[in-house]
């Protein structure tokens, strides 16, 4: 199975963008991450390809069929919300198995199924108990779990283990985790998380506001980001972080930086008696720019420049 996004563009009701001129194709059985920061646009993707929200242009293709205009039951795709999409008033008994019912399955199967899938997740004890009464935690399993038992061309994940916080969200994902690699369709799954989304897919898409900065492999991501957007977002201390006192310039596992005086990012102020600027190369060279006294200089982090200096030790250079 295929899907292609061709030019998908996306407004809120109140006018503003959600997704701009985003085009991508995964191929049969691929795993797609959809990474951003919050408000990136990565739910109004899920929302998009879920039939939920109407694109306002653009075009989305199933094995070359366009369903852009399909409606949600029409496309059948499985969704799992980063609520958990579970209905309050249900027990968790009736959740797991409502997917089953509406597909006509005996409830005798459909009971034996329930059951087993409740001890598989951990939530046997919890089939009696609302769904409005659960913990966060539980809240994610079942809706992994009910997700586990449709069978689907397409299941879309959104940031479903936000809902648990810290330590919780990484033990969560590492026990969740083969149950989404067990599914034998394509998976789109949006998060936050660099770790979660480089740890499933086969791809990361990284969006930016709704504009697409990159796609590629965790390692192409990793190795050669498009932007210094992608290169903080994935690698968050392999920039110049700061200029500390007595004329130190601090470099944290740095990439190659100079000083630049068109496309320009970093801005960093000089208050002291500092001529000169030392930039590190991963291999410990060393390139050396005469600045003025006392200006205001910014930075510029150059990403053609892949290879990186892992360093756990803050390196100071004196100017």
């Amino acid at each position: 199975m295929s899907i292609v996004v061709n030019d998908l563009n996306l407004r809120y009701l109140y006018g503003a963008k959600a997704i701009t001129n985003l085009s991508f194709s995964l191929e049969d059985s691929e795993r797609l991450c959809v990474l951003s920061s919050h408000a990136g646009g990565k739910t109004s993707l899920f929302l998009a390809l879920a039939g939920l929200l109407k694109p306002e242009s653009g075009h989305i293709f199933l094995n070359d069929l366009d369903i852009t205009t399909s409606s949600a039951r029409e496309r059948d795709f499985v969704a799992v919300y980063g609520d958990g999409g579970l209905t309050k008033m249900r027990t968790v008994a009736r959740e797991l198995a409502y997917p089953l019912k509406i597909r006509k399955m005996p409830l005798q199967e459909r009971t034996k199924i329930v059951t087993k899938t409740a001890s598989n997740y951990g939530l046997y004890p919890l089939l009696g108990d609302l769904c409005r009464q659960l913990h966060d935690e539980d809240v994610v399993r079942l809706a992994i779990a009910r997700a586990s038992l449709r069978i689907s061309q397409l299941y879309l994940i959104d940031n479903i283990f936000s809902l648990a916080k810290g330590s919780d969200r990484v033990s969560l994902f590492d026990e969740l985790r083969p149950t989404i690699d067990s599914f034998q369709s394509n998976v789109i799954f949006t998060t936050d998380s660099v770790d979660e989304s480089f740890s499933i897919g086969t791809r990361t898409l990284i969006l930016n506001y709704g504009i697409m900065e990159q796609i590629g492999t965790p390692h192409e991501i990793l190795s050669r980001p498009a932007s210094l957007f992608v290169d903080k977002l994935v690698n968050r201390h392999n920039h110049v972080s700061t200029i500390n006192l007595n004329g130190v310039l601090s470099f944290r596992s740095c990439r190659y930086a100079e000083c630049e005086d068109g496309e320009l990012y970093e801005t960093v102020s000089y208050k002291y008696d500092a001529t000169r600027l030392f930039a590190i190369f991963h291999d410990g060279i060393s390139l050396e720019t005469t600045l003025p006294l006392k200006a205001q200089y910014k930075l510029k982090i150059i990403p053609e420049s892949v290879n990186y200096f892992y360093s756990t030790t803050e390196k100071r250079i004196q100017l």
